[in-house]
C-alpha cells in the first residue's frame, strides 16, 4: 500500500486571513500538527474536519507532534 506524503498547505488571502488544508493526515494527527501552526498565528475563526478525521491510526502508529 502506498501512503501519501502528509502536508499542509497555507494559503494566505488578500484580507489577510490565513486557510490551511492538512493532506495525508489520518485520526487525529492533522490536529496535532495543525495547532503548532495555529498557535502561532494567533486567533482561530474556524475549524472544518475532513471524514479521514475519523479514520483510526493503525495499532502502532505514531502520531507526530509536539
Amino acid at each position: 500500500e502506498v501512503q501519501m506524503a502528509e502536508e499542509i498547505i497555507v494559503d494566505i488571502l488578500t484580507d489577510g486571513t490565513v486557510k490551511m488544508e492538512g493532506k495525508g493526515f489520518h485520526g487525529k494527527q492533522c490536529e496535532i500538527v495543525m495547532a503548532e501552526i495555529e498557535a502561532t498565528l494567533g486567533k482561530v475563526a474556524n475549524v472544518r474536519v475532513k471524514p479521514e478525521y475519523n479514520e483510526k491510526v493503525a495499532h502502532g502508529e505514531k502520531i507526530r507532534g509536539r
